[in-house]
């Protein structure tokens, strides 16, 4: 139950101050959208793609991580934004992008131990229904160690010293929990990109709902994705309960 109520609590967040989340994340996620459709049309147009490429991943990284900080910090220091966009801090952005590489690359070394066995019993012939509980196990630990390491992310936007050690410590014994949250936020994830799916079709139409439903979708995705660290981050490492994870 207390994996449900963190990722309930993680969406309400989002909805509750909706005004607040577009005022962090909207202008800064909108412009990530805006390049990406730039980025495609100069491709097809154009048939290069490494420059335009190059210009998307910056420009979508640096406004992802400018967004993360901020949420971060308005969730749990109040810090709200002045203006259209969020404070930028050079010193918290470049902080949570080293925490991400480190994230990511406990992530990787996780997933190539995992995919060892894997390798195995794929080459003994596994059948399709065992291939698919075995993607959902590896999703879900991949899952699971993403959130327990990932705390050292709203840290770094704190400015607070939290090693992985630390954070795989305060979350020793919380798996169950974080599980639960792990999978609300897949069936979240899931349900969104079926919709998007749905919306899918050969007319103008469909392609316009289509798009502007991924841009939609990817950026409560994003917001949710952050918001879930905060509220762990916030339960699990300053121990305050769900009730006070909101900005005063």
């Amino acid at each position: 139950m207390v994996g449900l109520k963190l990722f309930i609590h993680s969406v309400k967040l989002v909805f509750t101050d909706f005004g607040m989340a577009l005022r962090v994340g909207g202008v800064l996620l909108a412009v990530q959208a805006i390049t990406g459709l730039a980025a495609l049309g100069f491709i097809f147009a154009q048939g290069i793609w490494l420059l335009p490429g190059f210009v998307f991943i910056v420009i979508s990284t640096a406004t992802f991580l400018w967004f993360a900080v901020a949420w971060h910090r308005y969730v749990l220091l109040n810090e709200a934004p002045s203006g259209l966009v969020p404070n930028f801090s050079g010193e918290r952005v470049l902080a949570y992008f080293i925490a991400g590489v480190i994230v990511g690359l406990i992530g990787w070394l996780a997933m190539v131990v995992m995919m060892v066995p894997v390798g195995f019993v794929i080459a003994s012939g596994a059948t399709a229904p065992l291939l698919l509980v075995i993607t959902a196990m590896i999703w879900t630990i991949g899952l699971l160690i993403f959130f327990r390491v990932g705390l050292i992310l709203p840290a770094s936007a704190l400015k607070q010293r939290l090693k992985v050690s630390e954070a795989w410590a305060l979350t020793s014994g919380k798996s169950g929990s974080i599980v639960a949250l792990a999978i609300g936020w897949g069936l979240t994830n899931f349900l969104l990109d079926l919709i998007g799916a749905g919306l899918a079709g050969p007319h103008t139409a469909n392609h316009i709902a289509s798009l502007a439903w991924t841009a939609w979708s990817f950026w409560l995705k994003s917001i949710i994705g952050v918001s879930i660290l905060t509220t762990l981050y916030g339960f699990y490492v300053e121990k305050r309960s769900i009730g006070t994870l909101v900005p005063s």
